[in-house]
């Protein structure tokens, strides 16, 4: 029956999650002190040894002692060591080996497995990380799978106050965590002023920047300011660090301010109290409960976010918020109008978190209606010594009830054709097409290079939904382009971008246009113009002749003295050459290298 019942009680151990923990979270010292930590089994599990592995901070900690803890009281520990970084542990590693000897003897959690004593040597914190973790079952001394280990930690200085805290961004929040898109965007310094920290990477799932006050009072000036880390979980975290954590501050409640770069700032609806021992606290700012109700959130669900659209930070969301999106629209990077935080200035920043804030009711928007785009009516153009590509891009509906709101057209380019960054570089303009130059300026453009070889036209209507051009079903033109072109006899590479999906608006600038259709644009050449044109006279016949241009067919022309208005003698030429049997006597003749799309 002991057999039975030992066999029982093994599979029990194997079967359930296995724990180790680092006690007390955190630990707090002064610089200089000991500082002693337990590890201990946090479940009920038999074993006969262990074996851990804890990495620490040698500028911040030095290792003093171990011993063995309660669970080992009385047991015939026949194997112990302590092994603290060179020759036989890593540099700023300790590992403590305890295992009981002799057959079918153990011992049984929940308990002390270890105590641990380090010195303190200068203020900052340190993890007490666990690297490894083994625990050996009684019967044959086999390590028991699946053990988890909980991290210690120790904050060394005066007057620590530290705790969980949590919050939202309306901008990038989706399905209850916030989207990571701008990380690799984020800079390494700071944002703000008040704290103008600078760290050595951002880690992955940071959101982005935030700053943390502390207040006496509920509109008064910060006492503390920290820049801090937000997670896509809502986590928030001074840098290297579980939790938020501020040193040197009175231990009394405080009001806590959140601020971010785009969004409205909020405020703890009371003071609340952060620890200075023990296990820190939550600050749970996605519950409207903890939150001044002064406005600057909005109910997602169950939770509530900070709102998306004050550009500025002046703590109003108004139209020079809106006036920045105007100046940024249509370019990407670390952005203060990019309110929903993936590192692009686009309509669904303006129409789906500016104007968002700007309505009483919060509805979901709708996708109905489509918008197709499409390419047109490529042409060459001489402007004193500049050749210039015309060409038209067009709308038309996808289907029915398309009314035409808020939008952007991405127009990727070869850029050794065009250059790179045409709009800095002043060689593009573009014109209000027939679609809505009847209306402008209720459509505003808005003309911005989105990468070097994309350029990002934005269509913003500022009318009422009831003034918005409803799309017509054959595709009409939305606006005219002129690019200057750097180098002929180069592919022009023309071609919508992707970002275009889910930007396009109705005239409610609420509802989005859906499907939005483009294609693929039209890899023409753009072509030289032919030269050493020669031209000979056999009787009444004339040759002529000319430089092939790669990849043209070419078209002729010819005008008299008497006709001098060009005429088309031939088109399609196929080759560098043309004999013509005219009679008349003077003729004069034009040769045009023809790609397609466009001649020259």
């Amino acid at each position: 029956m002991s057999v039975l019942t030992l066999g029982l009680m093994t599979w029990g151990a194997l079967c359930s999650a296995v724990s180790v923990s680092i006690n007390p979270y955190p630990k707090t010292a002064l610089s200089g002190q000991a500082v002693p930590v337990t590890v201990n089994l946090d479940t009920a599990t038999q074993i006969r040894g262990v074996q851990i592995r804890i990495a620490y901070n040698t500028d911040l900690l030095s290792f003093a002692s171990a011993t063995r803890g309660t669970l080992f009281t009385g047991l015939n520990v026949g194997w112990w060591r302590a092994f603290n970084g060179e020759p036989n542990e890593d540099p700023g590693v300790l590992r403590v080996e305890c295992i009981i000897f002799g057959a079918g003897i153990f011992t049984t959690g929940p308990g002390n497995l270890l105590n641990l004593t380090f010195n303190a040597l200068a203020e900052g914190y340190s993890e007490l990380s666990i690297l490894e973790i083994k625990l050996y079952e009684p019967v044959n001394g086999t390590i028991i799978p699946g053990v988890s280990g909980t991290n210690g930690a120790v904050i060394i200085g005066p007057n620590p106050a530290y705790a969980y805290a949590k919050c939202w961004l309306q901008g990038p929040y989706q399905d209850a965590v916030m989207s990571t898109a701008l990380n690799s965007r984020i800079p390494l310094t700071s944002p703000y002023p008040a704290d103008p920290i600078i760290v050595t990477s951002i880690p992955t799932g940071v959101v982005d920047w935030v700053l943390v006050e502390l207040r006496q009072s509920l509109n008064g000036p910060a006492v503390k300011s920290q820049a801090m880390w937000l997670f896509s979980d809502g986590s928030v975290k001074s840098p290297g660090k579980p939790f938020m954590l501020f040193m040197n501050t009175a231990s009394q409640a405080w009001y806590v301010v959140v601020k971010a770069r785009n969004h409205l700032s909020l405020k703890s609806s009371s003071p609340l109290s952060l620890s200075s021992s023990g296990t820190p606290p939550l600050l749970d700012f996605r519950l409207s409960s903890n939150v001044y109700p002064d406005g600057s959130t909005i109910q997602l669900g169950a939770y509530c976010a900070m709102k998306a659209g004050d550009a500025n930070q002046d703590g109003v969301i108004n139209f020079t918020d809106r006036n920045l999106w105007r100046i940024q629209a249509g370019t990407k990077g670390y952005l203060s109008a990019d309110f929903d935080l993936d590192g692009k200035v686009l309509p669904r920043d303006l129409n789906l978190c500016w104007r968002t804030n700007s309505r009483v009711d919060n509805p979901e928007p709708a996708m109905r209606g489509g918008i197709n785009f499409s390419l047109a009516d490529a042409e060459l153009e001489q402007i004193g010594d500049q050749t210039y590509l015309k060409i038209r891009i067009k709308a038309a509906a996808a289907n029915e009830n398309s009314p035409l709101g808020t939008g952007v057209v991405l127009l990727n380019y070869d850029q050794l054709s065009f250059g790179e960054n045409v709009c800095a570089s002043a060689a593009v303009s573009v014109l209000p097409g027939a679609l809505i130059s009847a209306t402008f300026p209720v459509y505003q453009l808005i003309v911005n290079d989105y990468e070097p070889g994309c350029l990002a036209i934005t269509y913003e209507f500022t009318g009422t939904a009831n003034a918005g051009i409803q799309l017509p079903s054959a595709a009409a033109e939305l606006m005219q382009l002129r690019l200057r072109i750097a180098d002929l006899n180069h592919y022009a590479g023309l071609g919508f971008g992707p970002d275009m999906q889910n930007q396009q608006f109705q005239a409610d600038n609420f509802n989005l246009l859906s499907p939005v259709n483009s294609n693929p644009g039209d890899e023409f050449l753009l072509p030289g113009s032919p030269q050493g044109l020669s031209l000979q006279h056999v009787g009444t016949a004339k040759y002529l002749s000319w430089q092939a241009v790669a990849g043209c067919s070419y078209k002729l022309y010819y005008s008299t003295p008497q006709n001098p208005a060009w005429q088309i003698l031939a088109a399609n030429v196929q080759t560098n050459s043309w004999t013509d049997y005219a009679d008349e006597i003077i003729r004069f003749y034009k040769i045009t290298a023809n790609s397609g799309n466009s001649e020259k």
